[in-house]
């Protein structure tokens, strides 16, 4: 066993908890999502079921060479799945695409390595929050507030 890491550690190690700067997040962002052929990003969204959340990503995914699709070249995608239990008739924002948007950046970051503790439901996540959020969750929380503004 010696000179093994526990997988989740070493995603632990490698998880980005808030970018160096912002002119250095905005370079990264621009980067994964240049919209130039022949390297346009590529987003894939499934959904799924079961939990208390309203999506999910894969850890780093952009970057990882076993998530690169052969015809994209050496570019990574982004993958995300979304939860079909809270897009039912009686789930609070369902039909709400300000609210989605938020939800999909939070998403994308998480394939780009942001970290945000692992938060049993929403609520533990918004009283652990108070005052000081994790960047992730303060850039879902942003963008929520841009998409709504911008109506």
């Amino acid at each position: 066993m010696e000179g093994k890491v526990n997988p989740l550690y070493r995603n632990r190690l490698q998880s980005i908890v808030k970018p160096e700067s912002a002119d250095g997040f905005i370079a990264e962002m621009t980067s994964v999502m240049k919209l130039t052929p022949p390297e346009l990003p590529l987003l894939i969204i499934s959904s799924y079921s079961g939990n208390v959340w309203w999506g999910g990503g894969i850890y780093d995914a952009y970057r990882a060479s076993e998530f690169h699709l052969k015809r994209l070249g050496s570019q990574g995608f982004l993958y995300i799945r979304l939860n079909r239990d809270r897009m039912t008739q009686d789930s609070l924002r369902q039909k709400d695409p300000a609210f989605w948007a938020s939800k999909i950046a939070h998403e994308i970051l998480h394939n780009l390595g942001y970290w945000h503790p692992n938060y049993a439901d929403p609520a533990e996540r918004d009283r652990l929050s108070r005052g000081s959020k994790p960047f992730i969750v303060a850039y879902e929380e942003r963008i929520l507030k841009a998409a709504e503004e911008s109506r």
